[in-house]
């Protein structure tokens, strides 16, 4: 895996975080503490995440031959924050 693997997926659950806690802050029911933050787009790509890089690596252990990362990495993340996304509405 390269740093690319890593990097690109980061940046895309950075984001997310950041829109969770910008919905927490402006909605409606805005909590007082701190601890009382939900984060669901945030744990939806987490786990996403972790379940690409187990595809990844089944795809690489049952071709025995390297795979390119991102080619499992992206489209399971996008599929899963589309997903997540659309049940919110």
């Amino acid at each position: 895996m390269g740093l690319g693997d890593i990097v690109l997926p980061g940046l895309l659950m950075a984001l997310c975080f950041k829109f969770d806690i910008d919905c927490c802050i402006l909605g409606e029911n805005r909590p007082k503490d701190v601890s009382a933050f939900k984060f669901p787009l945030y744990n939806c790509m987490l786990w996403a995440y972790a379940f690409s890089l187990g595809v990844t690596y089944a795809a690489m252990s049952v071709f025995e031959h390297p795979q390119p990362a991102l080619v499992f990495i992206v489209p399971i993340l996008t599929i899963s924050l589309i997903i997540k996304k659309g049940s919110k509405r």
